[in-house]
């Protein structure tokens, strides 16, 4: 059996939208932590300084919207499918790190994204999850 991999344009925004909000969210709280200073041998100012800046709390505010989108997400598609989809996030944070950040990656980094990403693809494409999720799918026999 092979899985037919055809979700619904809603679901491919679905997973649009999370991808954004995901490496949104990943590069505010590097923002949040940048701004806040040092923190090895001041780790109490830092975090106090972390409470009062607003990239920590567009973080922590998009906590829940991920917790839905997810969720949504996993009504309409399978979670080993899924997963493998939002492993996305690891190149784009990377690209976008690189382009409003203006962080230097080195190609190691970019390869080992590369492996993560394909890795996490083929996971996902693999012909057993489509058969044993059919046979989850089958009813329990009565019990004696």
């Amino acid at each position: 059996m092979t899985r037919s991999f055809a979700p619904p344009p809603r679901t491919l925004t679905l997973f649009a939208i999370l991808l954004s909000v995901d490496v949104t969210v990943l590069l505010a709280e590097k923002v949040a932590a940048r701004t806040a200073g040092m923190a090895l041998g001041h780790e109490s100012t830092f975090y106090l300084q972390l409470t009062q800046i607003w990239w920590t709390w567009l973080g922590v505010g998009l906590g829940p919207v991920q917790l839905f989108l997810w969720t949504k997400i996993l009504k309409k598609t399978d979670l080993s499918l899924a997963y493998c989809i939002t492993s996305l996030c690891y190149p784009l944070t990377m690209i976008a790190s690189v382009a409003l950040l203006q962080e230097q990656i080195g190609w190691q980094a970019w390869v080992g994204a590369v492996f993560v990403t394909f890795g996490a693809a083929l996971i996902g494409s693999d012909e057993k999850i489509s058969g044993e999720k059919e046979a989850f799918a089958q009813p329990m026999p009565p019990g004696p």
